[in-house]
């Protein structure tokens, strides 16, 4: 489906599968194109305690191409994540979220997508991507410095 929408689930342990749940509990139709990546379980236990006093059903997709046969007021969730065992909410996890976040970069139907744009995924942690920066700043100071460029004033 080429106007499905997704969205990271993000830190699990953030407010992010609250958000979500409560989202799809009180905006249904118009979240019918979106599906959530991220980690089901969490996501599960998201909308038991947000959408009470009916749970909202997670669906897990094998693909996107399913999406457009569901209806709406259930979430749409591909599997891109498993966390090893369910963090407390509330409490902030960089394990789990950079998990989240370089499980979803990472997938296919999200790569496919950001590479379409002319973006490059690349779901590194915090210390790679600070490397990578200090790596880019020496590289283009270099540059700078041979060119004699400067600020015009």
């Amino acid at each position: 489906m080429s106007n499905t929408i997704l969205i990271t689930m993000g830190d699990g342990a953030g407010i992010g599968p609250e958000i979500i749940a409560r989202a799809f509990r009180e905006a249904p139709a118009e979240l019918a194109n979106c599906v959530v990546i991220g980690d089901v379980a969490t996501l599960r236990r998201a909308a038991a305690l947000v959408a009470k006093p009916l749970a909202l059903p997670v669906v897990v997709l094998e693909g996107l191409t399913e999406a457009s046969l569901l209806q709406p007021l259930c979430i749409q969730m591909l599997q891109k994540c498993r966390l090893t065992a369910p963090v407390s909410f509330g409490q902030v996890s960089a394990v789990a979220g950079t998990l989240m976040i370089a499980s979803a970069l990472n997938s296919p139907e999200i790569k496919s997508r950001l590479l379409a744009e002319g973006a490059e995924p690349v779901g590194n942690t915090a210390a790679q991507f600070q490397t990578y920066i200090r790596t880019e700043i020496t590289q283009y100071a270099k540059i700078v410095t041979a060119l004699k460029i400067g600020i015009d004033r």
